[in-house]
Parts: C-alpha cells; structure tokens; sequence
C-alpha cells in the first residue's frame, strides 16, 4: 500500500466530521476574535465560508458517491 493511499484511506469517514468540527469550532469564534459577526472583515468572512463550504462538499459529496456506487 502506498503512502498516498494509507492517508486517503485514514481520511475514510472522517471528512464530514472534520467539516463539523470546522463549522462548530470556528462559527462561535468569530464574534469573540471581532465582537460580532457584522464586524468580520470580509476577506476573513470569504474565506471562512469558502473553506467550510469546501470541507463539507468534500465530506458529503463523498458519502454521497458511496451511497450510490456499488460495492465490490
């Protein structure tokens, strides 16, 4: 086994919950770092958003190809 298959095979089932973890850990830190969601710069904001849409396609887009390609 490769090494680049050992990571992909580590990171099996845990992309959504990565994904989860990102959205609960940086949601609520936000407003304690600015003191409010309004008061985030919005290149941070875009970036926030791009990296938590980006995580959870990747996690859910995933499950889903699973849920639907056959197994061997």
């Amino acid at each position: 086994m490769t090494k680049k298959s050992k990571i992909l095979k580590w990171f099996d089932g845990k992309k959504t919950a990565i994904a989860a973890i990102y959205w609960t850990f940086v949601t609520p830190s936000l407003p304690i770092i600015y003191g409010s969601m309004a008061e985030v710069p919005s290149d941070i904001m875009k970036i926030y958003l791009i990296v938590g849409v980006g995580l959870s396609a990747i996690g859910l887009g995933h499950k889903g190809i699973k849920a639907v390609t056959p197994t061997k």
